[in-house]
């Protein structure tokens, strides 16, 4: 479920033109709350309490959780993206240290699996906080540069007279092929923190599916062996 889960949102943050933009954030809300309940039912699962496996995973699902409020609940955007970026680190934080109790189980079996898929889920969360952090960037300096605009063009109005109308209308030119330049490099960042965010999620949800592996492989093997961890 978890590892499906991770499929999905990986899909809803991938930039598409054949989905809407509302169909994608319905999509990353069903893949948040199917990682969070697997999430939670792993932990649940756990034979050994408060072990580095129960402790990682119950981060993990604390930082889904705080993904899934920031996608429900209409936060300014400056909420939005502090949840995400906690989020997405107590995500890394928690397939790291399940990353460490894979070192230390009893059993070899889906012991590789399990450490690599952590690991590569611990990476692809650190990307995505990455992408966060580049796309938040750009949209804040859009909104500063239309602000800026925005008190420029009122000045403009506040000083504009007939003898000053050339001088006006040639700083207008330039501040339009400016602002259109800084517009432009704003987009751009804001692209680029999106693709960081979906290949991120794509390395997560990798990382997802081989660390399932390995746990249903580990926990067969217990059950035959009579193992509770």
């Amino acid at each position: 479920m978890q590892a499906a889960g991770n499929i999905i949102s990986a899909i809803a943050s991938t930039p598409t033109d054949r989905l809407s933009d509302s169909a994608q954030a319905n999509l990353n809300t069903v893949g948040l709350a199917l990682q969070a309940v697997g999430g939670g039912l792993e932990t649940e699962g756990q034979g050994t309490p408060f072990s580095l496996e129960y402790i990682g995973n119950a981060l993990a699902t604390i930082g889904v959780l705080e993904d899934l409020t920031a996608a429900v609940i209409e936060f300014p955007d400056e909420t939005d993206t502090t949840l995400n970026i906690q989020g997405n680190l107590l995500q890394a934080l928690g397939s790291a240290i399940a990353a460490v109790d894979e070192t230390q189980d009893s059993t070899t079996v889906g012991q590789l699996e399990g450490f690599i898929g952590n690991v590569i889920q611990t990476i692809g969360s650190v990307i995505q906080v990455i992408g966060i952090k580049v796309q938040s960037a750009g949209s804040q300096q859009d909104q500063d540069d239309n602000e800026q605009t925005n008190e420029d063009d009122n000045q403009d109005q506040a000083d504009g007279q007939n003898s000053q109308q050339n001088q006006v209308g040639s700083y207008m030119k330039w501040n339009q092929q400016n602002g259109s330049n800084d517009q432009n490099q704003n987009d751009q960042s804001q692209k680029e923190g999106q693709n960081l965010i979906a290949v991120g999620s794509w390395i997560q949800a990798i990382g997802a599916v081989i660390a399932a592996i390995g746990q249903q492989k580990e926990e067969m093997h217990e059950l035959q062996l009579g193992i509770d961890e």
